[in-house]
């Protein structure tokens, strides 16, 4: 019986690794490309509506040391509540692009402005549904 046993136990650790982590790492970053779908922005009876495209660059990178990238055109959906007119900048923007507050003294508010940089991100923690799908279809790894 313990012979058995040692015999589990080998075979269970030289299958161990060979079972790794066999899911690709990916990461996605915007471009500067930008377009709204119908018009670019839509009253509703309570706030209003955006709908817009994206284009990412999206990188995968196998287990085995493989990596491609490939342009992946994403659409995304907001609603916000209030005016048109209340809008601050964060409205209808691309994931991973990073927008800066700036005092506007012809409005008398902060507003946001894109600082020309842009932050990398994985699909799977996107809000849009076409960058979650696309990691599904990549085989892309969850991460948080």
């Amino acid at each position: 019986m313990k012979r058995k046993i040692k015999t589990f136990a080998l075979l269970l650790a030289l299958a161990l690794p060979a079972t790794g982590n066999t899911a690709n790492q990916c990461l996605c970053e915007p471009t500067t490309w930008k377009d709204y779908i119908g018009e670019p922005r839509v009253e509703r009876w309570f706030g209003f509506e955006i709908n817009w495209l994206c284009d990412y660059r999206c990188e995968v990178k196998s287990p085995q040391g493989e990596t491609y990238q490939t342009v992946v055109r994403a659409e995304h959906h907001d609603w916000w509540v209030g005016s048109m007119k209340q809008e601050n900048g964060l409205e209808g923007i691309c994931e991973g692009m990073e927008y800066v507050p700036f005092y506007n003294f012809n409005l008398n508010r902060w507003v946001y402005i894109w600082n020309h940089h842009t932050t990398r991100f994985t699909p799977h923690a996107s809000k849009s549904k076409t960058l979650q799908a696309w990691a599904v279809e990549n085989d892309c790894e969850i991460t948080k």
